[in-house]
C-alpha cells in the first residue's frame, strides 16, 4: 500500500501511444498463462479494470483507479466479499495493482487525494506484455512453420524408402527404416515446440540415412547395365516410385521441358504421369536440379536464402531437401502467408514450390522489376502452374544469367 497523494504536477505511469485500455485487456487474456494468473484471477481483473476511466489509462496526470465498492464487485463476480479481498491480495503480490483504501475500505476520490485500486503497475509491466505476445507469436509461427518442414520431410524420406524397397527388397536399412516410419506421429498440431523441434532433427537423420543406403545400392557393380545409371545427388528414381515433382517441368503442351545448363538424362526423357499433388513423374528424366545445378542456384540466391541453405545443408552443396526447407523457414521472414506456401506444394510438388520462393525472393532485387509482394507473387506462381503456364525454368534461366552477369561486372 502507499500514500494516493501526489503532487498535480508528477507525471503518472500511461500507455504508450496508440494503446488503448482494450490492448491490455487482450494482452492480459492472452499472457495470463504465462504470468500464472488463474481464471478467476483474470476474471477479477478485467472486471475492477472496466470500473476505471478509459482516458486515465493514456493520461501522464492521472492513475487509471477503480473506486467502485467491494461488495459491488463481489455481486458482479458472484463471489463472497471475503474471495474478492483474498483474490486482491494475490494481484497485489503480482505487481498488477496496488490497494489504497481507508481503514474501513472506504474508496473514492477527493481532489488530489484517491483511494481505490490503481492500476499503473500494471501499466509498468504493458512492455513485459508485449514482449510475451511477441514470444509467443514467434512460437505459434515457428511451429508452423516446423509443421510444413516435417510434411515435407516426410514426403522425402517415403520417396526415397520406396525406390530402395523397389531396388532392393532385402536390403538390411529397410527394417529399421521402415519401423521409424511407422513410429511417427500422425499429426503434429498437438506436439509442442519442443518436440516438433526434435522430430524434425530425427527425420532428416532418417531421410540421410535413406538416401545413403540408396546410393549404396547405385554403387554395386552387380547391378544390370541396363539399371546402371549415373547417380546424381538424390535425384535418380526408380520407375516404382512416387514423388512430387514440378508441373513446371513440362511445356504447357505437356512435354518435360528441355534441360539447360547441363546435360540430358542417359536415357533420355520419358512419358510421365500425373500424380494426386500435381507433380510430374518421370523414371529417368532429370529433376529441376538436375536441369540447373544447385552450385548456380546457391550462387544466385538471396544473401539471405543462401543463409537459410548453409543452415540447412549436409554436405558442399545442398541437396533438393535443403532447397525445400530453407524455402520453407524463409517465408515469414517475406511476409508469406504459409497457406500460400500449401497450395503451390499441391500446384507443383514440393521442390518447385521452392525454387519458385528462391525466384521470388531474388527478384525483391530486380533492377527493373521488383518484387514488392513476395505472397501475392507465390500464389501468381501457382495460378500459372495449376492452368499449365508456369515457365519456371524461364524465371530460373533469367535468374541466372543476371547472377552471372552481377559476377562478370564485378
Amino acid at each position: 500500500m502507499h500514500l494516493a497523494y501526489r503532487q498535480e504536477s508528477e507525471l503518472r505511469p500511461h500507455l504508450p501511444k496508440g494503446m488503448q485500455r482494450g490492448d491490455v485487456e487482450r494482452l492480459l487474456v492472452i499472457c495470463a498463462p504465462r504470468l500464472g494468473l488463474t481464471s478467476s484471477q483474470l476474471h477479477v481483473l478485467l472486471v475492477m479494470m472496466h470500473h476505471t476511466r478509459p482516458e486515465d489509462w493514456t493520461s501522464p496526470e492521472r492513475d487509471p483507479m477503480c473506486f467502485a465498492a467491494q461488495s459491488a464487485i463481489a455481486d458482479d463476480l458472484e463471489i463472497s466479499p471475503r474471495a474478492l479481498r483474498a483474490i486482491e491480495r494475490q494481484l497485489e503480490d503480482r505487481g498488477l495493482l496496488s490497494r489504497d483504501t481507508g481503514a474501513g475500505g472506504q474508496r473514492g476520490k477527493w481532489g488530489d487525494f484517491a483511494l481505490g485500486h490503481s492500476f499503473a503497475p500494471l501499466i509498468e509491466r504493458v512492455p513485459d506484455l508485449v514482449a510475451l505476445d511477441a514470444q509467443r507469436a514467434a512460437g505459434r509461427q515457428r511451429a508452423q512453420v516446423l509443421r510444413r518442414q516435417l510434411s515435407a520431410l516426410r514426403r522425402q524420406l517415403r520417396e526415397k524408402t520406396e525406390q530402395l524397397l523397389t531396388a532392393v527388397p532385402k536390403s538390411p536399412a529397410l527394417p529399421p527404416l521402415l519401423s521409424a516410419m511407422a513410429a511417427l506421429p500422425r499429426r503434429y498440431a498437438d506436439l509442442p515446440l519442443d518436440r516438433l523441434e526434435l522430430l524434425r532433427a530425427d527425420l532428416e537423420v532418417l531421410h540421410r540415412h535413406a538416401i545413403d543406403a540408396f546410393s549404396e545400392t547405385e554403387r554395386k557393380p552387380c547391378r544390370s547395365e541396363v539399371d546402371d545409371r549415373p547417380h546424381i545427388q538424390d535425384t535418380s528414381y526408380n520407375d516404382a516410385c512416387i514423388c512430387n515433382v514440378s508441373s513446371a517441368t513440362k511445356r504447357t503442351s505437356g512435354k518435360p521441358l528441355d534441360t539447360v545448363y547441363s546435360a540430358s538424362a542417359p536415357n533420355g526423357a520419358e512419358a510421365g504421369q500425373e500424380n494426386k499433388g500435381g507433380g510430374y513423374v518421370s523414371p529417368h528424366k532429370p529433376d529441376l536440379l538436375t536441369s540447373f545445378t544447385p552450385r548456380a542456384l546457391y550462387n544466385a540466391a538471396s544473401n539471405d536464402f543462401r543463409l537459410y541453405l548453409d543452415g540447412y545443408k549436409r554436405g558442399v552443396l545442398p541437396d533438393a531437401g535443403t532447397f525445400i526447407q530453407a524455402a520453407i523457414a524463409i517465408l515469414p521472414d517475406l511476409g508469406v502467408n504459409l497457406s500460400a506456401w500449401d497450395e503451390a506444394t499441391e500446384a507443383m510438388g514440393d521442390l518447385a514450390a521452392a525454387l519458385s520462393v528462391l525466384v521470388i525472393d531474388a527478384n525483391r532485387f530486380h533492377p527493373a522489376r521488383p518484387i514488392h509482394s513476395p505472397g501475392g507473387a507465390l500464389r501468381a506462381f501457382t495460378r500459372k502452374a495449376r492452368a499449365g503456364t508456369l515457365n519456371l525454368a524461364g524465371s530460373l534461366i533469367g535468374l541466372l544469367e543476371r547472377s552471372r552477369n552481377g559476377r562478370s561486372a564485378a
